[in-house]
């Protein structure tokens, strides 16, 4: 009789020593998954300071064309420009990524909002670039 009480005791031990390692695996987890959803907070909130930035910066960039410009400053420009908008659409991508669960919505709704004035802006900045190389071809001609 004592064998088979101390194997129920060791039987009882086994499964209270597999649900105490279950736990520490789940707090273990857990702890993973915190420190991930810490990441995505601070990842938002650098995220909005960006947003804040890219109206600031479209607001300088109208006002910065607002006067009248050489071509080399147009080009320079244009170029900073197409590469804002490169790196956004890589953004954007990114961050319509399935494993985010559309967590940064908001965030992609705005930064294609963003994404297009930027657009806006190229466009008017390549117009003046054409517009002043076809007036200097036609001065070169004269």
């Amino acid at each position: 009789m004592t064998s088979v009480i101390e194997r129920s005791y060791i039987e009882v031990q086994k499964k209270t020593t597999h649900a105490l390692v279950e736990q520490k695996v789940i707090l273990s987890e857990q702890e993973i998954i915190d420190g991930f959803l810490d990441k995505l907070s601070e990842t938002r909130k650098h995220l909005t300071k960006a947003i804040l930035e890219y109206r600031e910066l479209i607001d300088s960039t109208v006002e910065y064309l607002s006067e009248s410009r050489n071509v080399s400053e147009l080009v320079l420009l244009g170029v900073s420009i197409e590469s804002l908008i490169d790196i956004t659409r890589r953004l954007i991508h990114v961050f319509g990524d399935a494993k985010f669960n559309n967590f940064y919505s908001i965030e992609v709704k705005e930064y294609k909002m963003l994404m297009g004035d930027i657009q806006e802006i190229l466009i008017d900045v390549q117009g003046r670039i054409s517009n002043d190389k076809k007036l200097l071809d036609i001065l070169d001609s004269i």
